[in-house]
Parts: structure tokens; sequence; C-alpha cells
């Protein structure tokens, strides 16, 4: 795979979805979402469970499942811990026959900045047995036709409101209570502390946690729609590469529409990465100043975004109200 080819697939990352003030006033998002049992106890995993859905790596290395909109589908969505805001692309709306109103918006930001996106709401969502009604999401251009690009981003709008378990063996996600939380043989897993954090520079709220890459420590987004993990040049320098030792290359050039400014990018193979008491040989990592790091407002010291492209041969489990990611 081509530099350019890996970083369009890498940078399919955080879309952080906001509405704008006028949106805000015109439809307010009133997204119900039960906390009660739908599914029989039974078979070990806890008698908390809402809802279990398969789930698959596709879509540039990202978890993906398939849901149901309104009666139809199934479409695929990609599972993502740093999108703020459930997304569907435009060819899906008009598919589902749902009108847009200019008037009606939301704020999107992204790897290269800010862009306003249409506001619709879907009756129903279905995950498995789960049914959410009345959500509203943001409507986006479809991709590139050669872009390997899902239906749709699954946003801690909805994620947030349950407990989560992607059995690696099985390839299912399960979704639990959040106020029953976690079976216990999950919560047995290594721990690691999750922060909830208001970032600086949007009005958005992410969740980070500590990293090490090689010997440096670095401050972690933590993006499942990630499916590369990403380091700032600060990183980079900790491991003892010095930026200016790099040309910016003609592949470099072709990702400035990705990274939002023209950028040394470079690979780095064989390194460790740990989090916690886990840890991860022989990984590669990307090295660039994307602007996601500045919306972040991390672009200032060691920082790392960490999704499923590294997590994706393991089982894990978050709970978002006990701020903890387990994984096995």
């Amino acid at each position: 795979m081509s530099l350019q080819r890996y970083c369009r697939s890498a940078f399919l990352l955080a879309t952080l979805v906001l509405f704008s003030p006028a949106a805000r006033a015109a439809n307010s998002y009133h997204s119900q979402i039960p906390d009660s049992l739908r599914l029989a106890p039974g078979d070990g995993w806890g008698d908390r469970r809402v809802a279990e859905t398969p789930y698959r790596i596709a879509h540039g290395d990202r978890i993906t499942i398939s849901v149901e909109i309104d009666g139809m589908g199934p479409f695929d969505f990609v599972v993502d811990t740093a999108s703020s805001r459930t997304v569907l692309f435009d060819h899906v709306r008009a598919r589902l026959g749902i009108a847009t109103d200019p008037n009606v918006t939301m704020t999107i930001y992204g790897m290269i900045g800010e862009r306003p996106a249409l506001s619709v709401t879907l009756d129903r969502l279905r995950i498995g047995e789960e049914t959410i009604r009345h959500l509203e999401v943001a409507d986006l251009p479809d991709p590139p036709l050669d872009e390997d690009e899902a239906d749709g981003i699954l946003g801690l709008d909805v994620l947030e409101h349950y407990a989560l378990l992607f059995d690696q063996p099985d390839q299912m996600l399960r979704l639990y209570t959040r106020s029953g939380g976690l079976p216990r043989m999950a919560t047995g897993w290594h721990a690691v502390k999750l922060r909830h954090q208001r970032l600086a520079k949007v009005p958005c709220d992410f969740w980070f946690f500590g990293t090490w890459i090689g010997h440096a420590a670095s401050a972690t987004l933590f993006d499942l729609g990630a499916g590369v993990t990403v380091v700032n040049w600060q990183t980079a320098e900790e491991l003892g590469l010095r930026k200016r030792d790099f040309p910016v290359t003609e592949a470099a050039e072709k990702l400035k529409d990705v990274l939002g400014k023209v950028e040394q990018v470079i690979m780095i193979t064989d390194l460790q990465i740990k989090t916690g008491s886990t840890a991860w040989p022989n990984q590669s990592v990307l090295v660039a100043n994307s602007r996601i790091f500045d919306i972040l407002g991390i672009d200032g010291i060691p920082s790392t975004i960490i999704g499923a492209g590294l997590l994706k041969n393991n089982s894990f489990a978050i709970d978002f109200r006990g701020e903890t990611l387990y994984i096995l």
C-alpha cells in the first residue's frame, strides 16, 4: 500500500461533531435510549446485557457493525469513540428519503479544521436488539468513490449510554446498561484509567489515557475510529528523531488535504506501545503534525491517537461511567 493511500485510510479518524447555536435552537436533541434489560441471561456474559451484534474489521482497519435505520438496511457503521455525534453519509439519507433543512446545521471539526454539516433526525436506529429513537445526526457528503468508507459513524452520543464489550474471538459487540456496568469477567482484565476531558479549543469532551510509545510517555486520544496509530513530531523527537532531518516528500505534498498543511510524514516501525500493563510489540506508527492535534489542544506535548488499529486483535471493554478501559 502506498504511503498516500495508507495515510488516507489512517486519517479516517476523529470527526468531532457539534451543534451550531442556530441548529440547537431549531431542533433539539432528545435521543430516547432505555436503560433496561432486553436479553435473557444465560451465557455467562451477564444479565445486564442490552444487545449484541457481530462486528468485523473493515473500512480502513476499523471496527464496523451493521445497523438498521428506519426499518431499512443493513448499513455499515464504524464505531468511533472520538466522534461526539453520529454521522451518516448522504447516499444513506437519500435512500431513506429524509429531507434536509439548510437552516438546521452542525459544525464538524475534523483533521483539517471546521466545516458546516446538515442535521437530520432518524426515527429509529437499531443495533442488534436495541432501538434508539429520534436520533439527530450529521449528514455529510459522500466520500470519493476510491475511498473505502462506511455508510456512517456511530458516535459518543449513542455509545456513552452503554458499557461496551468487544469480544474478539467471537467478533461480537455486546452492549450493557450504563448503570449496571460490565460483567465481572471483563472487569478482571487489565485496567486502564480513562480521563474524560473538555477540549480547550472546541466545546467537545473526549476520552484520553496515558501511553508509552517506545520509551516516550505520550498523552493519548482514545479514538476507535482510527485505523492506525498516529503520533506527533514531539513524540518522535522524544524517540531521538529530528523533524528537520526528514524532507517534505511528494507523498506529503499530496496529503495536504488530509493533514491541513504540507508536513513531514514518516512511518516508524518495530516500536513497543504500552498502556497500563498491556504491551504490543513490533508496532508501526505514523508520524505527522496534523491539525487535529492542535484542535485537541495537545499539539505542544508528545501526543498520540490510538484506536482500532491497535486494539483489533484484543478483547476489550469500555466502562464510560467508571472511566475505565479493560483489555484482555
